[in-house]
């Protein structure tokens, strides 16, 4: 067995390929019979097989954790798992079975230990993955999202962030406001009148796909915040960008991890480049101090890198791999920050207004917290930022759909860049560790009766259950790299939730899952996320007295 296992060395294989050759030379049959020599061929690919199956599987240093080692030595179960929408599935069956620290790939081990996690994580904050993160180069040209050096990922990360302040983010709540009233609108033309519809299939009268407007939405927000203008989703139901920006990252990530099929596939379109060039030429030399965009702060960045004698060189790859702000990476930039970002608030929102749909007393109580405090403003208008952003159960029935459907359901990868030990456990350098939080929020250790939505478990005076513990809860990650954008994701939720849960009565269309965690995901495909919506009349007055302040029905 361990000579087997040594032929997967590049040095033993060779030698042992040369010593089969200098003995087929000899054999002139090989030579004069093309078939022999195609055999001999193929048995040195199997040999080389699994000589490499066996050292992965009984030989790995990573071999002695606990897992399925002819499973893991490879990384074909996992991609497939993924691949086929199955990973939520086949992950928490493998710590299910072996624990909290389980090797499920060939250097891949999936970690669902609190203390761990954080460390990893946090303390620690280990580096991205170099396999896995890279796929959302472009042309080798990193991002915020994809940076493994952490240098660069502070870099740029202080130059988006300005975006996200409190300040900036306050100034864009009429924006957001305006946004969220034209979803409304749109919803009750669509109740009156489904032929309104421009994309997809026309529904039944009072049938609503929230999945796809929630996308419309978060998209529209999103265009403001990077360029400072809408995409107008919500208003005509489609529109160039998001599909350029899909179309873009697919074919990154097709280049990276199966390079061989741009000889089979038609070549990837990346011609959303070409509408930020179009952007960028439009703001060179144009003062856009008034709307502080993440265009405008990064095109700022570039200037002052000139200005400074430390911008861009003209040398495309130098300017490349020292991190300097070229068009090219300003363009990356707004890509991946348009997909992650709109993707992120789209698929939160969706989830949240099925479950309010699926539970008749949780919308009541929802839209009973909102009357409250939206009793004293004027009929038509939405509650405001300062009104809603402190709301218990708007916010627990917000984390409650961030638990049960976690921003990236198969975990965080990050990546050893030397051998250490964490949580008792060795670690060789190279290994990826999966902080597979969601198996955190999944688990009824942490969050009893975990497969049900309970916004209440979130309210420490009156949850069913003990307080939620401390470092289970990873909503946007954690650490140097967790998520620059989640304040202007929950802001958007906040405002958005609170005006649709405020103006309209839902009910689940749909036959449900008991467990919630099956749920489908809403997204961009038609039909994910239906539910009925009708119009709220306004129905509760305050009456305010000496000895406080409450609410009446009409």
């Amino acid at each position: 067995m361990a000579a087997i296992s040594r032929l997967s060395s590049p040095t033993a294989l060779m030698r042992f390929i040369m010593a089969l050759y200098t003995r087929s030379m000899q054999n002139r049959n090989l030579i004069r019979r093309p078939h022999i020599l195609l055999w001999f061929v193929v048995r040195l690919w199997v040999m080389r097989r699994v000589a490499t199956f066996i050292s992965n599987a009984f030989f790995h240093p990573l071999s002695r954790l606990p897992g399925n080692n002819v499973i893991a030595s490879s990384y074909l179960p996992v991609i497939a798992s993924i691949l086929f929408g199955r990973a939520q599935d086949l992950l928490p069956f493998f710590h299910k079975r072996y624990g909290k620290v389980v090797r499920v790939g060939t250097d891949l081990v999936s970690v669902a230990d609190k203390d761990m996690i954080r460390e990893i994580l946090d303390t620690i904050d280990l580096p991205r993955t170099e396999v896995i993160h890279r796929a959302f180069d472009y042309e080798g040209q990193q991002n915020l999202f994809s940076s493994r050096d952490k240098n660069f990922h502070k870099s740029r990360r202080r130059y988006i962030s300005p975006v996200f302040s409190l300040k900036h983010l306050r100034s864009l709540e009429p924006t957001l406001l305006e946004h969220t009233q034209r979803l409304l609108q749109k919803i009750d033309e669509m109740i009156s009148d489904p032929n309104v519809v421009k994309r997809g299939p026309v529904l039944q009268n009072g049938l609503i796909d929230v999945g796809y407007l929630s996308v419309c939405f978060s998209v529209d927000s999103i265009g403001e915040l990077a360029f400072g203008k809408t995409f107008d989703m919500v208003k005509d139901g489609t529109h160039e960008v998001p599909e350029l920006v899909a179309k873009t990252l697919k074919g990154c990530v097709l280049n990276h991890f199966a390079p061989w099929l741009k000889y089979v596939l038609p070549p990837a379109d990346f011609s959303f480049f070409d509408f930020i060039y179009e952007k960028i030429a439009e703001r060179n030399g144009v003062n856009t101090d008034g709307k502080p965009d993440v265009l405008h702060h990064l095109l700022n960045a570039k200037r002052k890198e000139l200005e400074k004698g430390n911008g861009q060189t003209g040398n495309e790859y130098d300017d490349m791999v020292t991190g300097k702000l070229t068009d090219k990476a300003i363009a990356t930039e707004c890509a991946v920050f348009l997909a992650t970002g709109s993707d992120t608030t789209a698929s939160i929102m969706g989830y949240t207004l099925l479950f309010l749909a699926k539970y008749p007393t949780t919308l009541a109580r929802l839209q009973e917290e909102l009357d409250f405090v939206h009793a004293t403003n004027e009929e038509g208008s939405l509650p405001s930022y300062t009104q809603v952003r402190s709301l218990p159960y708007l916010n627990a029935c917000i984390n409650e759909a961030l638990r049960l459907h976690p921003i990236v359901p198969t975990g965080i990868p990050r990546q050893v860049k030397e051998d250490m030990t964490i949580g008792g456990y060795f670690f060789a350098k190279g290994t990826v560790l999966l902080a597979n939080y969601p198996q955190l929020h999944w688990s009824d250790e942490y969050f009893p009766q975990a497969h049900k939505f309970i916004p209440e478990r979130w309210l420490p005076d009156e949850s069913p259950f003990p307080p939620v513990m401390d470092k289970v809860f990873f909503p946007f990650s954690a650490g140097g790299s967790n998520c620059v954008g989640k304040d202007f994701a929950m802001m958007s939720l906040r405002l958005g939730l609170a005006a649709l849960a405020l103006n309209f009565n839902m009910e689940r269309a749909s036959p449900a899952f008991d467990n919630d965690i099956l749920e489908a995901a809403p997204g961009p495909d038609e039909g994910t996320c239906v539910i009925r919506m009708e119009r709220r009349k306004r129905t509760h007055y305050i009456t305010r007295t000496d000895s406080g302040t409450s609410m009446t029905s009409i």
